[in-house]
């Protein structure tokens, strides 16, 4: 099923990441966070294609927990996983306060943004590693 889906939601967001890059005004936020979201389900969809591109090669088995597939998969797919929630979770944050403040010009200040989802996905990940 993955096999089938993702190369079409690859080329969807492909074709959101090019407009942002070939359309000035996209780049405006909320753009900058509709491209963050973009590149992580750019990134998750490679990674369930691969996954079962491996497992029809496996003959349908999944992949051992410690072996180097997996290992790499997982450094490639956590963090992107962790973004992808955090970014759609920012987005609807920026939404509401948006909404909420329209009335007064508030423009929030995304490249702070930015900046804090990476640390926190960076700070999820070594929080998992030290809890085992």
């Amino acid at each position: 099923m993955y096999i089938s889906i993702c190369p079409i939601t690859i080329i969807a967001t492909s074709l959101i990441i090019l407009t942002f890059f070939k359309y000035p005004g996209t780049r405006n936020s909320p753009g900058d966070l509709l491209l963050a979201i973009s590149l992580c389900e750019f990134a998750l969809n490679v990674h369930w294609l691969i996954s079962s591109i491996y497992a029809v090669a496996e003959g349908g088995e999944a992949p051992l927990s410690r072996g180097d597939f997996c290992i790499f998969n997982s450094v490639f797919s956590i963090p992107t996983g962790i973004l992808d929630f955090a970014y759609n979770f920012l987005l609807n944050w920026y939404v509401s306060s948006s909404l909420k403040h329209s009335l007064k010009g508030y423009s929030p200040n995304t490249k702070m943004w930015h900046w804090l989802m990476v640390l926190s996905a960076v700070g999820i990940l070594i929080g998992f590693e030290i809890s085992g």
